[in-house]
């Protein structure tokens, strides 16, 4: 494809959007070309354009956690949060910033979080079962495996998980 096509498509999918979704989508692109501290930045700005772009910050948060930053991501998962209280995968996501800090309550509480919202995200569900075993709470392990999302039925860790127990996984019985 001749390049300056690919550009000019490029700046005319830009001329709607406002100058903190700019910003925004230039970090996004300079992060799948591998540029984390520069898309860090362009998230950043268009935060302090718009302090309510939710997807500025969760990209933000995502890439944090992509670094192994957790203690960032936990603080920049955390706003988004309170932005968007009813996104799953920004519970997920801090989920994984607790768990990665080896807050285990609090990345089972996020887990709840994402998992009130959508009953069968398989991400936050394993957090969820993982933090249990932590702890070695038996009883919340074979409540969760009682509640495996229809996606991880197959997933070896939550079949050797049920087997350790004597546990049947089985679909859930439609009404």
């Amino acid at each position: 494809m001749d390049e300056r096509l690919c550009s000019e498509s490029f700046v005319l999918s830009w001329q709607s959007q406002s100058p903190d979704e700019v910003l925004e989508a230039v970090g996004e692109w300079l992060e799948e070309q591998g540029a984390f501290e520069a898309a860090a930045h362009f998230y950043a700005a268009a935060i302090t354009l718009n302090s309510s772009n939710t997807l500025a910050y969760f990209r933000l948060g995502k890439l944090f956690l992509k670094q192994r930053d957790y203690a960032k991501a936990v603080d920049v998962l955390t706003k988004v949060s309170k932005l968007a209280f009813d996104h799953a995968p920004t519970w997920y996501h801090l989920a994984q910033a607790y768990w990665g800090m080896g807050d285990y309550l609090q990345a089972a509480s996020a887990a709840e979080e994402a998992l009130i919202i959508d009953p069968n995200h398989a991400g936050a569900f394993l957090i969820r079962l993982r933090v249990a075993q932590h702890f070695n709470d038996e009883a919340t392990i074979k409540k969760l495996l009682l509640q495996v999302p229809q996606g991880l039925l197959s997933s070896n860790e939550v079949r050797r998980v049920a087997e350790e127990r004597g546990v049947s996984l089985t679909q859930p019985q439609e009404l």
